[in-house]
């Protein structure tokens, strides 16, 4: 089942989110109800008030292990981490994107987000969620600028939506692991950080 990390800046548990999650023994039911695969990064506003709550990317779990300094923290390593670009609102207009949390009242989501931090996902909210954030790897409009001319996977990207959903999510699991869309993520990434403009004239 796919799932979210909550994961909040500044914190002492010194994460490297694109490569591990570090949580309390106390959420082991939570890790245990999400289990290995795919999970979104959800970046809290709490420890960061300049940052919007957002969700920043995708990887994928591959090992949980316990860890004997501290006592009672655990690691989940993640390997082929994708960030998003944009980054995704934490809410829909008015709804939030996690079906979980669409049944709670507003004032009830802050505080069931912290006391659960790793969440189970639908697999349509997931899909929903990574669609948004890699949504420019499949823009006609931008995959030139990415270099990003496989008419293979560009077909992939555009027909996403037209497949049935239990399709849909195993299609895209494939397309997050194929090394020319990871290669124009990091195009992406280093081109947007100098305004698609030479870093040397």
């Amino acid at each position: 089942m796919p799932g979210v990390f909550t994961w909040r800046p500044g914190t002492d548990y010194e994460d490297r989110i694109e490569s591990e999650y570090r949580f309390r023994s106390r959420h082991d039911g939570q890790m245990k109800e999400v289990g290995l695969g795919w999970v979104v990064i959800h970046r809290s506003r709490r420890g960061d008030g300049s940052a919007p709550s957002a969700y920043i990317g995708v990887g994928e779990v591959y090992s949980v292990e316990q860890l004997t300094v501290p006592i009672g923290m655990r690691v989940a390593r993640i390997r082929n981490f994708l960030a998003f670009e944009p980054q995704v609102p934490f809410r829909d207009g008015s709804e939030n994107r996690e079906e979980a949390l669409r049944k709670l009242p507003n004032i009830a989501v802050g505080p069931h987000t912290q006391g659960n931090p790793i969440r189970p996902l639908s697999n349509e909210d997931f899909g929903a969620i990574v669609r948004a954030g890699l949504a420019d790897l499949f823009d006609p409009r931008k995959t030139a600028l990415l270099d990003l001319d496989d008419p293979e996977l560009i077909r992939d990207g555009a027909d996403l939506l037209n497949l049935p959903f239990d399709q849909q999510i195993r299609r895209m699991q494939e397309i997050l692991m194929k090394r020319p869309i990871r290669e124009a993520a990091f195009r992406r990434d280093v081109r947007s950080a100098y305004d698609f403009k030479c870093a040397f004239t």
